[in-house]
């Protein structure tokens, strides 16, 4: 009956433990039920271990009393009997003292669970209180704002601020602070000249415990923002770049900020980063519809502008064909690729296309001759650029491979800023061209028909009053020189009187015949005798100098009509000129073939090539010039090659020269064509 006491004590105290541990548990649920917050795995695993400590204190602490009851039991039965107390009594008695300071140790740690489930319990609300404000439609700074206040009170720090990176991500905006006067809203900062250029690098939170010791730092700390220790921390929206960043110092209890204070906003910027990325999405989804609703309603206005600028467009171009019909010159239209996009009824007509040819696809460089197109390309590119190269002149090809002349006058076509290709017209320049080529070769008959005036009244007279004279002088020279045959010095004299006198005879008897008109004596011959007879005439100049003949001469050559003698004087002429630009000898080489030109008419082409010091390009244009010479040989007036050009001119043939100076000297001669032997 005495036990029975201690024995209600028990019981009591099973009641009051188990109370202490299932009402704190029922309320806890209760609360979480009313307020809907769901736990994570990581909340569930910390308010269960809070539990378990409770629960194995609950037992320690029965334990104990049990412990406690029975020495006191022991105690009491000792003092009633008289009876010392036993050693077991007394050892009982001092672990009962160890019992006591555990049970103070565990007491502790429940003090700091419990600590720690009120701290969660803060943090579950603060991520229940943003969910709300995302509910409820607010913008994203008074949603960051809010995580301020929460980070403010969950971690206990007295101040703190929250800035927004701005778009060129070089400075921050200050959105709001809390205990920092000195901080106006809206400030801009330098991420560069700042601490948080740390969590820009790192993209992670900055702790820093003591600012002046922090080898990351090393600043001294600044009154303003109380304690050393501060915490920053960045949120950024799904796993771009940093967004916003957060920052807390000088905390209430005078502490420093700590990991449990990291992990713990960590697990807030999460939350919240999630819900601004879902709060970016939504607003840019809603601004995505809204511009769909005002794309839509615009491509409805332009679907009828169109609608209507098609049908309009649909009369011009009728009207623009009509017109572009009419015109006798050649309307096109190409794309940057040089494809043919229109043409008009002319342009069909000039080159021999139809409009199913253009359907199927014509290029324009393919209206052109070969040798044209690299100089369209370049011209084409020439006008893109903004250049006005109007009335250029090229070779056109017709379907049947027939070419004629157009001049092109070609402009732009510029769509949204930029060419998107070509239009002109083209002119066929034929009979203009002709009427050209007729106008200069009467022009050039004129002049030569001047000359020939002007050189044969200049060699009337020369005849009437310098040739007598001259035959007088060279007949007294010769008198003199019978006479003077035993003074050697006197007959050099009349030797050189004599050259002197002579030399005036050749020059007025080539101005003689220069000028000299006489009709050709032509007939049908073969041209191979009488370039080789005219090689026996230069035979032995061409020995004296060694020079090496090289004869090309094509077989079933076709006859030309010739007056023999005139054509013979024409290649003595040129072999000597070849002998003189050739000192100290050389080749020459005679080349003899058929060709045609491009009216499709055949003549014989005769090359007389040369490897001597050649002409100069300056001089080569004045070579058939009366009187112009690039010899210093005396004697030399300047008009065989004047003289060749007058009988080649005569045979309705045609001379040109080609040369390059030290490289040697061709000339081309050609003379039409009869009938092949």
């Amino acid at each position: 009956m005495n036990s029975s006491p201690y024995k209600g004590l028990r019981y009591q105290f099973l009641i009051i433990a188990s109370l202490i541990f299932v009402l704190p548990v029922l309320i806890l649920f209760y609360i979480f039920y009313q307020a809907d917050i769901a736990f994570d795995f990581y909340h569930l695993l910390v308010f269960t271990f809070i539990l378990l400590l409770v629960l194995a204190g609950m037992m320690a602490l029965r334990f104990i009393f049990d412990r406690i009851f029975n020495v006191a039991d022991s105690l009491k039965k000792a003092s009633e009997s008289g009876k010392a107390i036993s050693t077991n009594l007394k050892k009982d008695v001092t672990e009962l003292d160890d019992i006591l300071c555990s049970f103070n140790h565990i007491l502790q740690k429940f003090e700091q669970a419990t600590e720690q489930a009120a701290q969660r319990t803060i943090e579950l609300n603060a991520v229940k209180d943003i969910g709300e404000i995302v509910v409820r439609g607010q913008d994203i700074e008074e949603m960051l704002m809010t995580f301020l206040d929460k980070a403010l009170d969950m971690t206990k720090a007295q101040k703190g601020s929250l800035f927004i990176v701005e778009p060129d991500n070089k400075r921050l905006r200050l959105i709001g602070s809390r205990g920092t006067a000195h901080l106006e809203k809206g400030t801009f900062i330098k991420i560069d000249d700042s601490l948080i250029k740390l969590v820009f690098s790192e993209k992670r939170p900055l702790l820093v415990q003591n600012i002046e010791d922090d080898p990351r730092i090393q600043k001294k700390n600044d009154p303003k923002y109380g304690a050393p220790s501060f915490l920053s921390m960045p949120i950024s929206v799904g796993r771009g770049d940093v967004t916003a960043v957060i920052n807390l110092s000088n905390k209430k209890t005078g502490e420093l900020f700590d990991a449990n204070d990291e992990n713990a906003l960590s697990i807030m910027e999460a939350e919240i980063s999630f819900t601004l990325e879902n709060v970016l999405l939504h607003s840019k989804l809603d601004q995505y519809i809204r511009d769909i609703e005002e794309r839509n309603i615009q491509l409805e206005n332009e679907i009828n502008s169109r609608k209507q600028t098609e049908a309009f467009l649909r009369k011009s171009e009728a009207r623009f064909r009509e017109l572009a019909d009419l015109l006798p010159q050649t309307v096109f239209e190409v794309d940057l690729q040089g494809n043919l996009l229109f043409a008009n009824g002319t342009a069909f007509e000039a080159f021999g296309y139809t409009q199913e040819d253009l359907d199927q696809g014509l290029n324009i460089f393919n209206l052109f001759i070969h040798e044209n197109r690299e100089r369209i390309s370049r011209n084409t590119r020439k006008i893109l650029s903004g250049e006005n190269l109007n009335g250029v002149e090229y070779a056109a090809l017709k379907k049947d491979g027939s070419t004629f002349p157009i001049a092109v006058y070609a402009c732009p076509i510029v769509q949204d800023n930029h060419p998107a290709g070509l239009r002109g017209i083209a002119i066929d320049i034929t009979d203009r061209k002709q009427a050209e080529e007729t106008q200069q070769k009467l022009h050039e008959e004129l002049v030569e028909a001047e000359k020939r005036a002007a050189v044969g009244t200049c060699a009337a007279g020369i005849a009437h009053e310098v040739k007598n004279p001259l035959a007088i002088i060279i007949q007294g020279v010769e008198y003199l020189k019978s006479s003077l045959a035993s003074d050697a010095v006197l007959l050099d004299v009349a030797e050189r009187i004599k050259n002197s006198a002579l030399r005036a005879d050749t020059i007025v008897k080539g101005l003689l015949s220069f000028t000299r008109q006489m009709p050709i004596q032509a007939e049908d011959v073969e041209i191979t005798p009488i370039i080789e007879e005219t090689l026996s005439f230069v035979e032995y100049q061409i020995n004296a100098r060694h020079i090496r003949i090289v004869r090309q001469y094509a077989p079933d050559l076709p006859a030309v009509k010739v007056d023999v003698n005139q054509i013979k004087q024409v290649f003595v002429n040129i072999l000597l000129n070849a002998v003189e630009a050739m000192q100290d000898g050389g080749t020459i080489t005679i080349s003899l073939k058929e060709a045609g030109d491009d009216k499709d008419q055949r003549y014989l082409q005769i090359v007389m090539a040369d490897t001597g010091c050649g002409i100069p390009e300056g001089k080569i244009g004045k070579v058939f010039d009366p009187f112009y010479t690039t010899k210093d040989t005396p004697g030399n007036a300047g008009l065989g090659l004047s003289v060749t050009k007058g009988i080649i001119d005569k045979h309705h043939g045609k001379i040109r020269i080609e040369s390059e100076a030290d490289r040697g000297t061709r000339v081309i001669i050609g003379l039409p064509a009869g009938n092949a032997h």
